[in-house]
């Protein structure tokens, strides 16, 4: 299992008070970190245009999946798109 904690700016040098930018911790209980990764584009609908935060959640999709999953059940992953607006 791999596990990715992002810590936003809650990581500060202790002189400034400077925040580290979204600094990520990976770690994996085994021998191998999972280098999962999903490509596409997400845009505001109204306004067709990235936004400068968005988290995105991935749920497995199987028999029991349903339109109501995203609001019962917990994703297999979570991330944001801090990392990779340009």
């Amino acid at each position: 299992t791999t596990y990715a904690f992002n810590f936003g700016q809650s990581i500060v040098d202790n002189n400034e008070e400077n925040p580290y930018d979204y600094y990520r911790y990976v770690f994996s209980t085994g021998d191998v970190i999972d280098s999962l990764s999903v490509k596409g584009i997400i845009l505001d609908a109204e306004k067709r245009q990235p936004d400068t935060f968005v988290s995105v959640m991935l749920y497995e999709l199987d028999s029991t999946y349903t339109d109501s999953t995203v609001y019962k059940q917990k994703p297999k992953y979570i991330t944001n798109t801090l990392d990779s607006l340009t």
